[in-house]
């Protein structure tokens, strides 16, 4: 694996004032410092459009839903689990300070750290460590452990009330590993010939803990029914499908690509699976891996921030990178029987090894004009990016944080509900059918059409009258 620049680079001094030169994008920009409670958003000439105050400080990055309201995951008191970004409790804040949804979600085996996002409908994924004792490891054939390993687990929650939430669906990595150190134990393989599983013996624990992925960024593609995620410590990024239930997220059969929860498509590290060296390592360190949404250019490209932060001391820098997956009609990916998941080299959005670098932290996101927005998340720096790798605009703040997204400028206008997309694609029609049938029997409120606290025969009355594109 190979990074292929296309990319001008050019060198700025940053400034605490915003700067632009070229074609900037008319939006605002979303952040929450680590250290503060405050979520701002503000125009490109740093004024404060509006704020939203949250219980503590982040464990990671809010995110605007419509009308103003604001999902923001923050830290609890008391986890169960302790390390970098430990989360457990996300809040749904009103523009007027209205508190809509306070939920905390922290077990024995689960506690939420890093990243949330917002599912169509209402339900939210979360980022979580999954406790595995000592013995639990050795028995999958983790060897030369000490103490537990904190495995990851992704769970959606649907919202049951103001305080309140059900797990409605769970992936774990720790139903889909590899091990080659036994054929008595099991899931015994050479990990080259399971590129889908995972190496139980890949990397070593961080921390006081048994922090072993530490994954840090995820999103959601709507129209695939897929999950992107990215992990600090194994220097890859994961696609695993949605679209099964809980029973085949467990397994290796059923969704929409028939592989059940196994690993769809992994790429930046391919020594992880036995498919190359370390010389074919392209992320050291890598947060905020993203989809490219339809309608931007590179739609559907996968874009991220590599940290760079190489072994020692020397050579360090940061870059965002970009790729076309290989992805096939019926949803999985393409991949050679000795080969590691393509393509062989990533596209250089902008990289500056003098000047452009945080070893943790930080994000990237496409823009609607073609720009990309980068956070160098160690030093509150934004940058907006222009297609040929110029800087367009920049704008420093004091702190650190997760990562900045800039929006449209009408982000905060009023949109007019629409009865009956309970799946909430701007279209009432099948898939809200099956998302009524999935929920049929509960109070879950996205599909309680009607309000009568039953997802009946009546919502499905209610979906049928109002069949068709959203108004």
């Amino acid at each position: 694996m190979t990074v292929l620049r296309t990319s001008l680079l050019i060198t700025i001094i940053a400034i605490a004032a915003p700067h632009s030169n070229g074609e900037v994008y008319d939006g605002y920009t979303l952040y929450n410092v680590l250290n503060s409670s405050t979520t701002y958003l503000r125009d490109n000439n740093g004024n404060t459009i509006e704020t939203w105050t949250g219980a503590d400080r982040p464990a990671s990055t809010p995110y605007l839903l419509d009308n103003g309201v604001l999902l923001r995951p923050c830290r609890i008191d008391n986890p169960t689990m302790e390390g970098g970004a430990v989360g457990g409790r996300i809040q749904k804040i009103a523009m007027d300070g209205q508190l809509l949804w306070d939920y905390t979600l922290s077990t024995y085996e689960l506690q939420p750290h890093h990243e949330v996002i917002s599912m169509p409908g209402g339900n939210v994924l979360f980022i979580c460590w999954h406790r595995r004792s000592n013995s639990e490891a050795a028995a999958a054939g983790r060897t030369g452990l000490n103490g537990e390993l904190w495995s990851l687990s992704v769970v959606e929650v649907a919202p049951t009330g103001p305080t309140t939430g059900e797990i409605v669906w769970q992936w774990n990595l720790w139903d889909h590993l590899v091990q080659n150190v036994s054929p008595s134990l099991p899931n015994y393989g050479d990990p080259g010939d399971f590129p889908h599983r995972f190496d139980v013996n890949f990397g070593s624990t961080h921390g006081q803990g048994g922090d072993w992925i530490h994954a840090n960024g995820m999103d959601y593609h709507q129209e695939l029914d897929q999950i992107v995620i990215s992990s600090h410590y194994t220097h890859e990024f994961y696609i695993i499908d949605h679209s099964t239930t809980t029973e085949e997220a467990a397994g290796s059969t059923g969704g929409n690509a028939g592989m059940g929860g196994d690993i769809l498509y992994r790429w930046g590290n391919p020594a992880a699976y036995n498919r190359g060296s370390s010389s074919d390592q392209v992320n050291y360190v890598l947060h905020g891996v993203n989809w490219i949404d339809e309608g931007m250019p590179g739609a559907g490209n996968i874009i991220w921030f590599n940290n760079g932060d190489r072994s020692g001391s020397q050579n360090d820098y940061s870059s965002v990178l970009e790729v076309t997956p290989p992805l096939q009609p019926d949803g999985t990916y393409a991949i050679g029987s000795n080969d590691p998941f393509g393509p062989d080299e990533a596209m250089v959005v902008y990289e500056d090894e003098n000047t452009f670098y945080a070893n943790h932290l930080s994000g990237a996101f496409r823009l609607a004009n073609g720009n990309t927005l980068a956070t160098e998340g160690t030093t509150g720096t934004f940058l907006e990016i222009d297609p040929n790798g110029n800087i367009a605009w920049q704008y420093n703040i004091s702190g650190q944080l997760a990562k900045a997204q800039k929006l449209p400028s009408d982000c905060l206008d009023p949109v007019e509900p629409c009865p009956g997309d309970v799946s909430g694609d701007g279209t009432v029609g099948v898939n809200d059918i099956l998302a009524l049938i999935a929920a049929w029997g509960t109070n879950d409120p996205a599909a309680d059409v009607d309000g009568n606290g039953t997802v009946d025969a009546n919502d499905v009355l209610a979906v049928l009258a109002a069949w068709g594109d959203c108004p």
